[in-house]
């Protein structure tokens, strides 16, 4: 009797089902500026254009597209279209330097022209680099290196890193995961599972605790390289301008929450005036150390 009452309860939902038609509004395309500064390198930027919901997604290159760039306040300086690649936009005579300020300005016939502004951060470096050999053992009995970098951050600005470990062997040179404890980092792990320490492959963080100050951080790597012949561990310190560390953290933000229905949507960071996309900057150094 109970289930042939629930069939008619959900009988009666379905039929009570109202379907209400949404008609969006069309949106005027507009161009998409993306790009990375980096510093001691050529500048390099890609440009295309936004799509409607209803679109089919294809990344085309936008006809009649022109990409400047402009340094401190002297004049804008055409950029050249790749051959091979026709979205991305080049001028290897210019070197990016920290500390400078760039300006990228993209138009198209039918579009508005997008403009674009990074700071160049400037280079920052370990002081030192201490290492503990296999001072640290985990819950399962497996050995850590314990490594103390020494940070000196600029004074009366906010700064943004990012920090990679990689192995570089004869044969290759890859990125490893690392764990730590220390308080700048070790919210950001998604991998613990309960631990009491941080599982990380890249370490993103900025210096609102130690801000002018020398600060220490710190992190195990686990020993099984010190039985490869020549090894070289590579601390890479990537120091980013506020706008690139933003767009990456809300980009993760969003795949992380693609495919689930309870999660609150996530928002792309953009800095583009009339457009989408993003122009950032990033100075990178790396303190090698031979084991």
């Amino acid at each position: 009797m109970k289930s042939i009452y629930f069939i008619i309860l959900l009988s009666f939902a379905t039929a009570c089902e109202l379907v209400v038609p949404i008609d969006l509004p069309d949106q005027e395309p507009k161009l998409v500026l993306n790009g990375f500064l980096e510093a001691d390198s050529g500048a390099t930027v890609f440009l295309s254009r936004s799509y409607g919901m209803y679109e089919e997604f294809d990344i085309d290159p936008v006809p009649g597209g022109q990409v400047t760039i402009a340094e401190n306040q002297g004049s804008a300086v055409p950029m050249f279209q790749d051959r091979d690649d026709s979205l991305r936009f080049d001028l290897d005579a210019l070197t990016i330097q920290p500390g400078n300020t760039y300006t990228v300005e993209a138009s198209a016939p039918g579009y508005e022209t997008v403009r674009g502004v990074t700071t160049v951060p400037q280079r920052i470096t370990f002081d030192t680099v201490e290492v503990d050999l296999g001072a640290r053992r985990d819950r399962d009995s497996v050995l850590f290196d314990v490594w103390t970098l020494h940070l000196t951050d600029p004074p009366g600005e906010e700064n943004y890193y990012f920090l990679r470990v990689y192995l570089d062997t004869d044969i290759e040179n890859y990125l490893i995961c690392f764990e730590t404890l220390d308080p700048v980092l070790a919210d950001l792990d998604v991998l613990n599972n309960g631990n009491d320490v941080a599982n990380l492959c890249e370490g993103r963080f900025n210096d609102v605790i130690f801000n002018g100050t020398t600060y220490e951080l710190q992190v195990f790597t686990e020993a099984f390289y010190r039985q490869q012949p020549d090894a070289t561990i590579e601390f890479e310190l990537l120091h980013l301008d506020q706008a690139a560390y933003n767009y990456l953290l809300s980009s993760e933000r969003q795949f992380n929450t693609e495919g689930n229905p309870f999660a609150e949507p996530a928002i792309v960071f953009n800095n583009i005036e009339n457009g989408f996309g993003i122009i950032g900057s990033v100075t990178s150094t790396t303190y090698r150390v031979e084991l």
